[in-house]
């Protein structure tokens, strides 16, 4: 089971990761759903929060 979850992420991780922004969110949401007691949700959440106020700050928002 662990291993196909394992394999999952790697796979997903290849083609959601372009750039440094998105490899810091991975990187911070990975050592916050590691090392603290939040709920997946809501690191998910604020995952993607991140991810909307970072892309319309450098512009590469869709309009």
């Amino acid at each position: 089971m662990v291993a196909l979850v394992l394999n999952s992420i790697i796979k997903l991780s290849k083609s959601a990761i372009k750039g440094k922004a998105s490899l810091i969110i991975y990187l911070v949401c990975l050592a916050l759903a590691v090392f603290t007691p939040l709920p997946a949700a809501v690191v998910v959440i604020a995952a993607g929060a991140a991810g909307v106020i970072i892309g319309r700050v450098s512009g590469r928002a869709r309009q």
